[in-house]
């Protein structure tokens, strides 16, 4: 038992001894080495390092529209902005685009659902819909839209929210009817992968008898983060019905009907309410109307024209409350297809651009009046 104490205190004596002699010499013990990970920056001080495992959101507000640099004069000085203020905060760059980004997509989307599929003409329409000549995209959207007996449309479409990469999005969109029923089916990318990223798939079916028309439709929704984070997703289906005479169309559509959650902690996405109108003019052209209801969210407003000014070409424009964008855009048609150019603004975010092309096959030609 003696000779353990006495090898006890001999240690002892070393450690303090070895202590003493660190602090004589001016020298510190060195820390231990921070354990890090994809979102902390090398040579950053762990102060800054809690920080930054402890969550962006708190952190970036404050000291990020401190700085000069960060004053906002369009999205490349603002990602540069960034950047610097990354490097100086020892902040993960990710993060902060993250940080931006998200609050822009709910900024932007007012509310509209996260299922929503968008359309080539929507941009400038005010995400109004046409209801007597549906294009591809608006038939997956309101899949009781019209289209002729044996038609089949395509159409490809891209989009920039803002003049922000980030915000990019992508579709692509067939429909086909034959004889009474209509099949639509739309692929929707929105951002991207390595970031935020929204996958939207939205399937629709249509029954037209005489004037009446119903439909139901089915989507999924996967949202991936960049990093090691997992995906999410969900899914959910709607119903609708449209009537049209000769000059009147209305469409009711109701999405979201089951309420999905991303995940079992995340709030309820609420079952919207959407109601659509089209009266053609005496000339050449027609007037559209939407209104969209949806619990706890302000009611939203949508008016748009479309003008065709010649059989080769159209133009049109839109505007939309909650939020409040103003838009228009132009369409050029060479023999079956179509080339569509759309844009709207935001008084405080900025222009948004949108460009698809569709293909017209089989059915009546433009122009002609769709089977019912």
């Amino acid at each position: 038992m003696s000779s353990k104490l006495v090898l006890f205190f001999v240690l002892l004596l070393l450690v303090s001894g070895g202590s003493l002699f660190a602090s004589v010499r001016g020298g510190r013990p060195r820390p231990p080495r921070p354990k890090r990970s994809w979102r902390t920056r090398r040579g950053c001080p762990k102060s800054r390092l809690s920080r930054v495992e402890a969550g962006l959101v708190s952190a970036q507000p404050k000291g990020l529209w401190r700085h000069k640099a960060a004053t906002y004069a369009g999205p490349h000085h603002l990602w540069d902005s960034l950047r610097t203020y990354a490097n100086h905060e020892c902040v993960s760059y990710l993060w902060l685009r993250l940080g931006i980004i998200i609050p822009l997509v709910l900024m932007s989307g007012g509310n509209l659902s996260a299922f929503e599929f968008g359309t080539g003409r929507g941009t400038g329409l005010g995400q109004t819909v046409i209801l007597s000549r549906s294009s591809a995209s608006a038939l997956v959207s309101v899949p009781t839209g019209g289209i002729a007996s044996g038609e089949m449309k395509l159409e490809l479409g891209a989009a920039r929210k803002f003049g922000m990469k980030d915000l990019d999005q992508a579709f692509v969109a067939v429909a086909y009817r034959y004889r009474s029923f209509t099949s639509s089916l739309g692929l929707a990318q929105f951002g991207y992968s390595d970031l935020y990223s929204e996958r939207t798939a939205k399937a629709g079916v249509a029954w037209h008898v005489n004037s009446l028309t119903i439909g139901t439709t089915l989507s999924a929704l996967l949202v991936s983060f960049g990093g090691h984070y997992d995906r999410l997703s969900a899914a959910t289906f709607g119903a609708g019905a449209s009537y049209r005479t000769s000059r009147v169309m209305g469409a009711v559509a109701a999405d979201n009907l089951t309420s999905p959650r991303l995940d079992k902690n995340s709030p309820a996405v609420n079952p919207t309410y959407s109601a659509y109108l089209e009266v053609l003019g005496e000339g050449s052209f027609s007037i559209m109307g939407r209104m969209t209801l949806e619990k706890t969210e302000r009611p939203q407003f949508a008016l748009g024209q479309k003008t065709d000014i010649s059989e080769q070409g159209a133009l049109f424009w839109g505007l939309s409350t909650a939020p409040l964008e103003y838009g228009g855009g132009v369409e050029v048609t060479v023999g079956r297809k179509q080339v569509c150019y759309a844009a709207s603004y935001h008084p405080t975010l900025g222009l948004s651009h949108s460009l698809s092309l569709s293909f017209d096959f089989g059915g009546s030609p433009k122009g002609k009046k769709e089977a019912p």
